[in-house]
């Protein structure tokens, strides 16, 4: 019978395990999602710098500071800047995947110690019964 409490402890233990796995898993979807968000705006805020750059250079053709102002606003804004923050954004999914997938895989083989505590509860009981 001690036996039997020693590894419905462990289960429960176990239980615990995953619960906390789960927040976990909880808290990098709340981060993966606040990603996307940002890259969204961003996303937003660099096309509109776009366009304010263009229309400033077509309005202001003519004067040489216009010229460089929209080229120093272009540059800023520009597609090379815009692919880097791509990457930078993509890194940060693919790490916050990493990471679900391999607390998915944690929570995987609990299940399975818990599946097989299980099974160890009911040789034990079978044995107490004969």
């Amino acid at each position: 019978m001690r036996k039997i409490s020693a590894i419905k402890a462990e289960i429960s233990d176990c239980r615990a395990r995953i619960k906390e796995l789960q927040d976990e898993m909880d808290t990098i979807n709340r981060m993966k999602k606040q990603n996307l968000d940002a890259e969204s705006f961003i996303r937003h805020h660099i096309s509109q710098r776009r366009v304010y750059s263009d229309r400033f250079r077509e309005l202001n053709s003519r004067c040489t500071f216009s010229n460089k102002l929209a080229k120093k606003i272009y540059d800023n804004y520009s597609p090379i800047s815009e692919s880097r923050l791509d990457q930078y954004f993509q890194e940060i999914g693919l790490s916050a995947e990493d990471a679900i997938n391999q607390i998915k895989r944690e929570i995987a083989g609990i299940e399975e110690d818990i599946y097989s505590k299980n099974i160890q509860i009911k040789i034990l009981r079978q044995l107490e019964g004969a």
